[in-house]
Order: C-alpha cells, then sequence, then structure tokens
C-alpha cells in the first residue's frame, strides 16, 4: 500500500501564521485604543454637567469634569493593556461619594485659594455613580471592536 500526502500549502500557511502573530499586539493596541476612547467618551457623556464655575481641589486639572477622562494603550506581550483616567481624581471622588455639609471650625468662614471670596459653608452633595452604569455596559463598547479585530486576523491567516 502507498500513500502519498501533499503539503504544498503549508509553506504558505506558516507564513500566514507567522505574518497573523505580527499583526497581533499592534492590532491589538489599535483595537484597544478605540475601545478606551469609546469608554472615556461614555464616562464623559454620563458625567454631571455642572455649572460651577469655581476652582478645581487640590491638584485637579480645570475644567469640567466631562472634559476630563481620557484613554491609553500600551502593548503587553501579544495583547494590549487600556487605562482609562481621569485629571480631576479629587473632584470625581466628591461627585461618585457624595460630600458631607462642610462649616467653619477656627475661622467664620470658609476659603481656599482660587475661592472668589470666603463662604459661610459649603452645601452637602448626594453621590452620584455614573462611573457604575457605564463599567456595566462596557460590553457592549468591546464586543463589536472585538469582532472586527477577529476578522482581521481572521482575513490574514485566509490569506
Amino acid at each position: 500500500m502507498i500513500i502519498n500526502s501533499s503539503t504544498a500549502g503549508l509553506d504558505d500557511l506558516r507564513a500566514r501564521l507567522a505574518m497573523m502573530r505580527d499583526e497581533i499586539a499592534p492590532l491589538a493596541v489599535e483595537t484597544g485604543q478605540i475601545i478606551g476612547d469609546n469608554v472615556a467618551q461614555k464616562l464623559g457623556e454620563a458625567s454631571p454637567h455642572g455649572q460651577s464655575g469655581g476652582s478645581s481641589p487640590g491638584d485637579d486639572a480645570q475644567g469640567p469634569l466631562s472634559e476630563s477622562f481620557s484613554a491609553s494603550t500600551e502593548e503587553q506581550g501579544d495583547g494590549a493593556m487600556v487605562t482609562v483616567v481621569t485629571s480631576q481624581g479629587i473632584k470625581l471622588g466628591f461627585v461618585v461619594n457624595g460630600r458631607p455639609e462642610i462649616r467653619p471650625v477656627n475661622k467664620r468662614a470658609l476659603y481656599w485659594n482660587g475661592l472668589d471670596h470666603p463662604v459661610m459653608y459649603a452645601r452637602a452633595t448626594q453621590p452620584n455613580d455614573f462611573i457604575g452604569p457605564v463599567l456595566d455596559s462596557v460590553d457592549e463598547i468591546i464586543e463589536p471592536e472585538m469582532q472586527i479585530m477577529i476578522e482581521e486576523l481572521s482575513a490574514i491567516l485566509g490569506g
């Protein structure tokens, strides 16, 4: 009995696998950045849009909280790490956790740098966890972008 086998397409398959391996990390970074930017945008849209024109607390960046979210992506092995941050961490903490009423203890009024004039007290604020619902819906952002990445890798593998 003689068995013949053809391996004519094996070298082509190996070449396509090598090309796919080379493309995975850059494609993961690109896809991760798209996902991160979309999450940052959703956080900005969901955040409260206050009317305050006052200064930002501590070392927070100036401006509205809704414009403080950004994403960065870096290659890690064959994948990517996506980081979404805010430039206004202190303000975000006040919004998400709320704040009790603040009254002066040693003086008759409150004042801090950036405040136009002393105030008698700072009103309490209610917690607003706008982040939770955005994070709960992150799969809706990830899935379509991952599908595009899978299709691109499949096209490379398919030849």
